[in-house]
């Protein structure tokens, strides 16, 4: 590497021409490069010997850490504001063998130091305006954008900076230590011996430890910007789907993914567990209290990974292989977890493989038949029945299942994924009062982490037909089936980030957010209603709907390509009377996602006018090129009607705000 100095110590600059490209840097500021990948280098960088085989600029040695002791204040790497000492951290990372040889020993005070400006990938998106700011990355020339962070403390009077030479602090018996500038560690725990090797110490650290993702794979960042940039582009319609808290972000990208804690709180594989058994027991005590539980009466595991996790956890804590189940028909809006085989009796799910399920549907108004439910349950016999659903637009009757569980000896279980947030904030009919077993995820509209959980009944039973027992015992075979018969240790880093939104969910202004989702489904139906599209059941009581595209001689899956194509994020779905999933007959849509974006029901309905106008493209596609997918795909492809909607799309899915990734004050 050469470098020249400049007539100020401030601003050195350096070049490498090991692959044609050159970088600079600033301390001041940053500059302007090309760099490999397509990705720009305007990051402040010194660089060294170690950097030469790499192809982007890593970060700084005072870009990682700034800590705090007792002795030292806080530390960062610092620029010398003095003409008389370089940059000890420059030292290093310049030339690491003439680390020991370096014999200086820097005591300055606060006045002789000032911070580098580091700068690094700007993250926020678009303020609330119609005006979108700039995104991340600039996707045609994939180049980062920088945005400058704040500047860290100053380190407190007297502190020492630099590497005291290994002989003579050797000689010496020096004991003072010597503070790593971007450890965590207290710097009285360095022996200065260790000042011949410090480089080599860091290496692991800095090299590889330390550094941010856009150094390490620049190639993947631009893909994480990317689909940033999707999201606050398009309008979020997957009803299970939602965008979550800058909070629990923060915790899932936390050092907790670190620890590995196999087992239930006070009874791990693993010693060390003192701070995540707390994690975990106010998790459990949050979770309890944003469903309105008495713990005396309910349990909680908030450990699985996802809800199919969860219900099969259940599965094989209360059951035996080839036990009886019976849930809702995946084409009645049912979800594969619960027991689901094709009309060739294809197995689907690991429910239907290990155990037997026969399914009950919806009639042809898309309301469960309890009338064929009820002649099914005492027929059949299962010993778990299931209510939930992924797409049924109607209030649940929990008492009716209750009765129909009594009367055949079957436990009841709900699986309440998609309405937990609901029921949390008590907009919707309520499991806990009549089921046995209630199992969810924590994302969709509970706006958590992605992940299960799972609910149990405690204490003295409720009687039901061939059940003598006094008390319920499912608490230890769930746990016993959660861990360690389907799962490994606990992703604790979602653990704490499902306790931050179980937080955020028990407060009034989460009930507010839910209530605006229910006005926003009602809104949205209606505004489509009146344009004579049909929705099944004629409306929807939560947060989602279907709609029947079949008067429109549509299928899903075209409407659905259209849509995305348009920046509309749906999905197909299968609506009564379908033959078959591969070309359902409808799609299904949620308002979750917009609401936590701050949409209105006014903004619903011109929502509502995006869907039609796609609705009008798709069939004027279909009637020009036909039914065959790849015909219609074909129509598709540089469409100046879906260009021109696409950007009346996106210019509306700009003008909100973006939840975890727009700062907040």
């Amino acid at each position: 590497m050469e470098a020249s100095d400049s007539k100020h110590p401030g601003t050195p600059t350096s070049s490498v021409s090991g692959n044609g490209h050159s970088s600079s840097f600033s301390m001041n500021g940053p500059s302007s490069s090309p760099s490999m990948h397509g990705v720009s280098s305007k990051f402040t960088s010194i660089r060294g010997p170690l950097e030469h085989s790499l192809p982007f600029h890593p970060l700084p040695l005072h870009a990682t850490h700034a800590q705090e002791n007792p002795h030292y204040g806080t530390y960062s790497a610092m620029q010398p504001n003095s003409h008389h000492h370089p940059n000890p951290a420059a030292i290093v990372r310049e030339n690491p063998a003439h680390a020991s040889e370096h014999v200086q020993v820097l005591k300055k005070s606060k006045k002789d130091f000032q911070p580098y400006h580091t700068f690094l990938p700007q993250h926020s998106s678009h303020e609330r305006n119609m005006e979108p700011s700039p995104a991340a990355v600039d996707i045609a020339s994939q180049s980062p954008i920088q945005k400058p962070i704040p500047s860290v403390n100053l380190p407190a009077q007297s502190s020492w900076h630099g590497i005291i030479n290994a002989q003579q602090a050797t000689q010496s018996h020096a004991n003072s230590g010597v503070p790593n500038l971007n450890s965590s560690r207290p710097s009285a725990f360095y022996d200065p011996t260790q000042a011949a090797d410090l480089a080599a110490r860091r290496l692991s650290v800095q090299a590889w430890g330390n550094k941010q993702l856009p150094h390490v794979d620049p190639h993947l960042w631009v893909i994480m910007e990317k689909e940033k940039q999707r999201q606050c582009k398009t309008i979020e319609l997957v009803a299970s789907e939602n965008y979550t808290s800058q909070a629990v972000i923060e915790a899932l990208g936390s050092h907790l993914t670190n620890k590995y804690s196999e087992g239930m709180p006070g009874a791990r594989l693993y010693c060390g567990n003192e701070n995540i058994d707390q994690i975990e027991n106010l998790c459990i005590e949050r979770a309890l209290k944003a469903f309105h539980l008495e713990p005396s009466m309910w349990g909680v595991n908030v450990q699985p990974y996802s809800c199919t996790t969860a219900n099969f956890a259940v599965y094989t804590a209360l059951l035996q292989p080839k036990d009886r189940i019976m849930g809702l028909d995946s084409p009645s809006g049912g979800h594969l977890s619960h027991g689901y085989y094709t009309p060739s009796r294809k197995k689907v799910s690991g429910a239907s493989i290990f155990f037997e399920s026969f399914p009950y549907r919806v009639n042809s108004a898309g309301y469960i038949d309890f009338t064929d439910l009820e002649r099914i349950a005492l027929t059949y016999r299962p010993k778990l029945l299931i209510c939930g659903a992924s797409a049924y637009p109607r209030e649940w009757d929990y008492s009716k299942f209750r009765d129909i569980a009594d009367r055949c000896g079957a436990i009841l279980m709900c699986d309440m994924a998609h309405i937990s947030g609901l029921v949390a904030a008590q907009q919707c009919n309520s499991p806990f009062q009549y089921c046995d077993i209630v199992t969810s995820t924590t994302h969709k509209s509970l706006r958590g982490p992605r992940g299960g959980i799972i609910f149990f009944r405690k204490g003295q039973k409720r009687k039901s037909a061939g059940d003598d027992a006094d008390h319920y015992d499912f608490e230890a075979k769930i746990n016993f089936a959660v861990s360690h018969s389907i799962q490994g240790g606990p992703h604790n880093n979602r653990t704490a980030a499902l306790a931050v939104a179980l937080l955020q969910v028990d407060t009034p202004e989460f009930k507010a957010h839910i209530c605006q989702v229910l006005k926003n489904a009602k809104a949205l139906a209606a505004a489509l209603q009146k344009k004579d599209c049909k929705m099944v059941t004629g409306g929807t009581d939560n947060h989602l709907m279907l709609w029947d595209l079949r008067p429109f001689k549509l299928t899903g899956m075209h409407f659905e390509k259209v849509c995305e194509k348009s920046g509309i994020i749906l999905n197909k779905n299968a609506v009564y009377g379908d033959s078959g999933a591969m070309a359902p007959g409808g799609v299904r849509m949620g308002t979750p996602a917009m609401t936590s974006r701050g949409c209105l029901e006014e903004d619903f309905e011109i929502i509502a006018e995006f869907l039609y106008s796609a609705l009008q493209i798709a069939m004027k596609v279909r009637n020009e090129q036909g039914h065959s997918q790849k015909a219609f795909l074909k129509g598709l492809q540089d469409n100046e009607e879906i260009e021109e909607l696409r950007a009346r799309v996106e210019k509306f899915a700009l003008s909100f705000e973006m939840p975890g990734l727009d700062k907040g004050a």
